[in-house]
């Protein structure tokens, strides 16, 4: 009888709509057949199965973000069991399977540091001060900086992060 795999388990606090949690595939199926995916529970609110057109590939996305549905910190927003089935098109008997997703926690970055603080007097246009990072305790996060004053012509360079 085939499976049906889930490339991962984990979906990040406060995930926005249409996060990609992972791909789904059948294991002991024919070879080129084709298979349809089913969420087979009441978290269609919060994940829905949809093709993707380019890859041709399965995924289990987040339908509905936000931290009212996905919260690190509450309970029973913390997993989610999911039961999904599968019917192949040339006749593959395929098991249902259950998963349980769980939230990883995302927590807020707790400061910003800029390596120089100062500019050297009469610097030329263009010229870098500094570069700015976050310390955060989540790893391989990406951030995104934005400057609220110009402060007299300061603005971002095309380098990443450099001011």
């Amino acid at each position: 009888m085939a499976t049906i795999l889930l490339s991962n388990l984990t979906v990040i606090e406060n995930a926005s709509a249409g996060t990609v949690i992972g791909t789904l595939s059948v294991d002991g199926g024919t070879e080129n057949e084709t298979f349809t995916f089913t969420l087979a529970d009441s978290l269609s609110e919060r994940f829905e199965i949809r093709l993707n057109t380019t890859t041709g590939l399965h995924e289990l996305v987040v339908k509905t973000g936000g931290n009212t549905l996905f919260d690190f910190e509450t309970a029973e927003l913390k997993e989610f069991a999911l039961s999904i089935s599968a019917t192949g098109d040339v006749g593959t008997v395929i098991s249902d399977a259950s998963f349980t997703i769980s939230v990883t926690d995302n927590t807020a970055p707790t400061d910003i540091s800029l390596s120089n603080a100062s500019v050297i007097e009469h610097a030329a246009a263009g010229a870098e001060i500094g570069v700015l990072s976050a310390i955060d305790s989540d790893l391989n996060e990406t951030f995104t900086f934005t400057l609220t004053d110009d402060a007299g012509g300061v603005s971002r360079s095309s380098t990443a992060g450099s001011w």
